[in-house]
């Protein structure tokens, strides 16, 4: 059990006693370390506090260490929640846009319930009970639907949840919370509208040749239009970042390293065995080089140490990553060295007093270039870790991924490392890692041996990034789908007022192209208009997005470009067929039916 006061890589859970203050606890322990370790902090030129947090909290927003078990992101669950949000908004919305449309067909129906003593309360009643029953039936198939999906929603979001966490109390209360919402805010319009039809004029047949309410319904397809352009906007660039950060030059090669992880096998046993481990793992054919390691691309060294570069004031010490090595880790890796040498084991003192260091390292230092930080040395507050004199320094590469910038990293030697990295020739790898288990078997028998692929591994740090290209992917088809419907309702009701300028203008020796342009034309305007609001909110919150990358690329025009050819060829998709056979219908039947 750690008990140091300066005992940095742990996380310690307190209960408090009931009524206990925990602002004024934490005010109260703040200052310990310093007071317990005080001159041990001022060697290392630092200062250590102590805070506390809720453990509510650790789960979704604690930026610490959970030791306790997996953490989520509040950023996914916002994320999630918008985007569903977004879908349910563009329904509501299409909702009312489709119930307006289909206002004349309920036309006389609501004329001749008025004539017969129906009053507008009675009305609203009516077509709200209706909307009810619509939002009603559509979170019963919601919830089906839901449980099919789950497998994949688990796929996309990296969890695992069963019917029992999608059917609880809480998620029936906000499905029955959102049934009330979506009717009174998706029918409540469409209700009033209906019941203000006024009879006379509706049983004389003058309301079925009247555009009322087509300006509210352009608004929704509108509307619509934007949130579909945005999330198509976010899955483009969400790709496109993705694409980038895997085309990028890591300054390493990943390619065909095998890794075996031994951190579990008991450091007594790890230092005796393991130098023989890799003679034996090197004598097969397979094996190209070989080298223990204490952190490999994509895994953490021991960040955050404290050294004092040669030359600097007394007490300003460099913040560094440090990886302890073996001899050889720069050729498994393919690590460029740019000046001096690797650890050398004709050169025992290597083992002891020297280090390696990047490029990061020497600027952070400010010993100009990595030829001029030959020979300088590193001083260590604590126990010899991390100093040495540098005899190499190798090219920057990136350890961690493209979220962050490559920091200052530090290579000192050591023998026995958690990690084993094999270098293969691409003859047969499975042959290797069978290798490998035999003869981990013989010389660490009762430790199981986990292995994995260097540029897999390495590759999984942008499972974040994966994940939301996917999320957006499926859920801008969906809210394109609907967007698309309600587009289709809207070139129905406006070519069924058109109809007798249809007919006239056919009549007159209008070409069915030109008809089918005149009518598209109009719906095109909606889109292209939807696109003109969503470009620059789209490449403001995607520009926000990528600021979270330290190397990332750039939204750009080509990417808005893009999108709106997207909307443009699904606008075409959703109205084309309608307007094409408003076109060709007869306009002798056109007038007759007027």
């Amino acid at each position: 059990m750690a008990r140091g006061w300066l005992d940095l890589n742990v996380t310690t859970y307190v209960l408090l006693r009931p009524g206990t203050d925990p602002a004024a606890f934490a005010a109260k322990i703040r200052d310990v370390p310093q007071k317990y370790g005080g001159d041990y902090l001022r060697e290392w030129g630092s200062e250590y506090r102590l805070g506390i947090e809720p453990l509510s909290r650790i789960y979704l927003h604690s930026e610490a260490g959970n030791w306790l078990g997996p953490k989520g992101d509040i950023d996914d669950v916002l994320l999630l929640l918008s985007v569903g949000l977004f879908l349910l908004a563009i329904a509501g919305t299409n909702f009312v846009n489709l119930a307006t449309a289909l206002s004349l067909g309920r036309a006389r129906e609501v004329g001749i319930r008025k004539v017969a003593g129906s009053s507008r309360r009675l009305l609203v009643r009516q077509f709200l009970g209706e909307s009810f029953m619509t939002c009603l039936l559509a979170a019963i198939l919601a919830c089906g639907l839901a449980a099919l999906a789950l497998p994949l929603f688990n796929g996309l979001a990296a969890r695992s949840y069963g019917l029992g966490d999608l059917f609880s109390p809480a998620i029936g209360l906000v499905m029955a919370g959102l049934v009330v919402i979506v009717t009174l805010l998706a029918g409540l319009y469409p209700a009033l509208f209906l019941s203000s039809f006024r009879p006379v004029e509706i049983l004389r047949g003058r309301f079925s040749s009247s555009g009322r309410g087509l300006a509210l319904r352009r608004i929704l397809v509108v509307t619509q239009f934007v949130i579909s352009s945005l999330l198509i906007a976010a899955t483009l660039t969400a790709a496109k970042q993705l694409r980038y950060m895997r085309a990028r030059d890591l300054g390493f090669d990943a390619e065909q390293v095998l890794v075996l992880d031994a951190r579990r096998v008991k450091s007594e046993v790890l230092s005796g065995r393991l130098l023989p481990f890799l003679d034996r793992l090197a004598a097969h054919p397979g094996v190209e080089s070989s080298a223990s390691l204490g952190a490999v691309p994509g895994r953490n060294g021991w960040r955050g140490q404290i050294s004092f570069p040669e030359g600097w004031p007394e007490g300003r010490s460099l913040s560094l990553e440090y990886a302890p090595a073996g001899y050889g880790f720069e050729r498994v890796l393919g690590l460029e060295i740019v000046a001096g040498r690797s650890f050398d084991p004709a050169r025992p003192a290597d083992a002891s007093t020297a280090v390696v260091i990047n490029e990061a390292a020497v600027k952070e230092a400010g010993w100009g270039s990595p030829e001029a930080a030959l020979g300088k040395g590193f001083a260590s507050p604590g126990s010899g870790k991390p100093e040495g004199v540098v005899i190499g320094v190798v090219a920057d590469y990136h350890h961690h991924g493209l979220q962050e910038r490559i920091q200052s990293m530090m290579f000192g030697h050591r023998d026995a490392n958690g990690y084993v990295a094999l270098r293969l020739d691409g003859s047969d790898a499975d042959a290797v890692l069978g290798h490998a288990r035999r003869v981990w078997a013989d010389l660490f028998p009762g430790y199981a041996m986990a292995s994995f692929f260097l540029d897999e591994d390495f590759e999984s740090q942008y499972g974040t990034e994966t994940r939301l290209m996917c999320v957006f992917g499926v859920f801008s088809l969906l809210t394109v789908f609907i967007a698309g419907l309600g587009l289709f309702g809207l070139a129905s009701f406006s070519v069924t007022l058109r109809v007798r300028e249809i007919g006239v203008r056919k009549v007159f020796g209008a070409t069915v192209a030109g008809v089918a342009r005149l009518l598209a034309i109009d719906f095109l305007k909606l889109v292209v208009l939807a696109f003109l609001i969503s470009a620059p909110v789209s490449y403001i919150l995607m520009t926000r997005w990528l600021r979270d990358f330290a190397y990332r690329t750039s939204v750009g025009a080509g990417t808005l470009l893009l999108n709106g050819i997207v909307l443009v060829l699904l606008a075409i998709a959703a109205v084309g067929a309608r307007v094409v056979r408003a076109a060709l219908a007869d306009p002798a039947e056109n007038l007759r039916h007027e």
